[in-house]
């Protein structure tokens, strides 16, 4: 229902003036008004990045693979035979995969560290091959890649689960490096020689696991106002 623009009550429609006061009643078009519709904003931004990315790393591929080949010719012309640049072109064939996980192609750190996991499993399983056997493979090199990146992931994910991030970051860091030592030196000393001697391991361990205690107590016991003031003393 229209309104008088002068005094305000409502009129019929079709009514030309208004009944009350005889100012001219305005006609409005009862059609609907449909919105305009803005164009479509398109970022080119992605786009221009990725070509520049994909170009730096065809480049960045075609070196290392013509780097591997060069190897193995000049390996072939100064030795008449492949033996030094079987296990160097193995390396720089491997290294492809893990620039490709560097240039940010994949984003899901899952997906990023078991695959450079499995791309460091095949580079040490083919480089074994190659020396014509397997014990290094599969006492040291297996465990140990196993090892690291289960602490990775574990750590990472616990660090997502923390609601306040700060000090407990580092004691987590800490915590995990003198577990890996000890779990490194285990797996050293029963690969090759079939006993356990904790020495250095045990060093780094006492040094390391009380001050990641440390910083994680330090964390939860500090009053929350006293956090502020060292974020903000030191820009944190």
């Amino acid at each position: 229902m229209p309104y008088c623009s002068k005094c305000g009550i409502e009129v019929d429609n079709g009514i030309e003036k208004c009944p009350l006061c005889g100012y001219t009643v305005p006609v409005f078009n009862d059609e609907e008004i449909k919105p305009k519709k803005y164009p479509k904003q398109i970022n080119k931004y992605p786009h221009y990045r990725d070509k520049k990315r994909n170009f730096a790393f065809n480049i960045v591929m075609i070196v290392l693979i013509s780097a591997g080949f060069m190897n193995m010719i000049q390996n072939l012309i100064y030795s008449d035979k492949l033996t030094w640049s079987l296990y160097s072109a193995p390396v720089i064939f491997f290294s492809i995969i893990y620039v490709y996980f560097s240039f940010g192609f994949i984003r899901s750190f899952f997906k990023i560290t078991v695959g450079i996991m499995l791309n460091t499993l095949a580079m040490l399983f083919v480089i074994d091959i190659v020396n014509r056997s397997l014990t290094f493979f599969t006492n040291l090199a297996l465990p140990i890649v196993l090892t690291t990146g289960f602490f990775v992931m574990a750590d990472y994910y616990l660090i997502r689960k923390f609601k306040n991030k700060g000090l407990n970051i580092i004691g987590t860091g800490f915590i995990s490096v003198s577990l890996i030592c000890l779990l490194y030196e285990i797996i050293i000393d029963t690969g090759t020689s079939g006993k356990i001697f904790f020495n250095w391991s045990t060093i780094i361990f006492f040094q390391l696991m009380p001050i990641g205690v440390f910083f994680i107590i330090l964390h939860y016991a500090i009053p929350h106002k006293i956090k502020e003031k060292i974020k903000r003393k030191f820009h944190i």
